[in-house]
């Protein structure tokens, strides 16, 4: 038997719909020729060569094609190298050790970790590259192999996120609070105390703990 839902219907044939609409204005052809962008790549440093050559090639020239060339590989790029390249670069981008990304099972978000590879370099730029390079898979209609946390998706679309967005970031997290809210605090027993542990020296030497309210009663 068939179902037919016809708002859920509608809803995705609009999608797509959309999406053909934006492929056909932004679709930039492969290029065989010298007169594109071209990217020659080593595979041992792709995400180091991606970054420097995507962040310093003129845009203008992407949209008269796009050739990737892996260092030492002969072969022209009709589609399958370019398939490669953005399959590959983009697992790099998103992987935990250059610190941009943080990934869960339910997307990527911006990490706030610092580690000491990007800590020498500026990383506004890195993310800056990341831009470029998801703009240039949606222009190719390219896939990536990863996708974004619906609240990261908010801020690409200045929508200000919610409380419950946090479910798709730390879904633990997420119940835990819930569970808080939806329960009187003074029944949980989580021995919560809003106070820092300050400290008074007596003129004995001796030190002795000295508990303080971030707010009173609070």
């Amino acid at each position: 038997a068939l179902f037919w839902y016809p708002s859920v219907s509608k809803s995705i044939l609009q999608f797509d719909l959309r999406r053909q609409y934006f492929r056909a204005r932004t679709q930039v052809p492969i290029c065989t020729c010298t007169c594109g962008a071209n990217l020659l790549i080593r595979r041992d440093y792709i995400f180091e060569d991606s970054f420097h050559q995507l962040m310093n090639i003129d845009l203008s020239r992407i949209k008269l094609g796009l050739n990737v060339q892996f260092w030492g590989e002969e072969g022209v790029d009709a589609g399958g190298v370019s398939n490669e390249w953005f399959l590959l670069t983009s697992r790099k981008i998103f992987d935990g050790n250059y610190g941009l990304f943080t990934v869960t099972e339910h997307g990527a978000q911006p990490s706030s970790y610092s580690n000491t590879f990007l800590s020498k370099v500026d990383r506004e730029k890195y993310y800056q590259f990341v831009g470029r390079f998801v703009g240039l898979a949606l222009q190719q209609g390219q896939f990536i192999d990863c996708y974004f946390t619906r609240s990261f998706y908010k801020h690409i679309l200045s929508i200000k996120p919610s409380f419950h967005d946090l479910e798709f970031i730390d879904p633990q997290y997420y119940q835990s609070l819930c569970y808080m809210l939806q329960h009187p605090f003074d029944t949980l027993d989580l021995e919560l105390y809003f106070v820092y542990e300050g400290a008074e020296v007596s003129g004995a030497g001796e030190q002795k703990s000295l508990p303080q309210e971030l707010k009173k009663n609070g």
